[in-house]
């Protein structure tokens, strides 16, 4: 084989292997481009649990249905499984919970099951310290514990309101 005949056999080589290349990513990059394209996002996903999780699997978030019933989401950290729950104790009691680091309840928004809402705010051994409901004739009243979670202080009821 001369040297002219080796410079033809190395372009033609060089050129049918860059053709190929060439020609392979157009087949198979459209191919994939066009099956995404073509994919519709779902517009309703069913389940009975969704899990948020880091890297590591750690959950820190988790939308569920509480007792297999009624939904509730809690958000976690390193340190509790459920800094706040945000869900519906039964079918009349909706709630907002906030715990502690040391998954200790600290505060609590809820809807009693007669319509009255109530916050309450507990120390840091979980034992309620002050309480303020609206009560169902819109009288706001403020019932204040000791550190035992007895009251301390409430304004005087008339026997209708709870």
């Amino acid at each position: 084989m001369n040297t002219r005949q080796f410079g033809i056999l190395v372009m033609t080589t060089l050129f049918a292997g860059v053709m190929g290349g060439a020609l392979s990513n157009l087949a198979f990059m459209n191919a994939a481009v066009s099956a995404e394209e073509s994919e519709q996002p779902k517009k309703v996903v069913t389940a009975e649990e969704f899990r948020l999780v880091t890297k590591d699997g750690q959950p820190r978030a988790t939308l569920l249905l509480w007792n297999g019933e009624l939904p509730a989401l809690t958000l976690a950290d390193e340190t509790c499984h459920s800094r706040v729950f945000l869900g519906v104790f039964n079918e009349a009691q909706p709630a907002l919970i906030l715990n502690d680091k040391g998954c200790k309840q600290r505060a609590a928004l809820d809807l009693q099951p007669d319509g009255v809402p109530s916050l309450t705010l507990r120390d840091k051994n979980d034992v309620p310290r002050a309480r303020l409901r609206v009560l169902l004739d819109g009288s706001p009243v403020l019932t204040l514990f000791n550190q035992n979670g007895q009251i301390a202080w409430s304004p005087p009821l008339s026997s209708s309101e709870p």
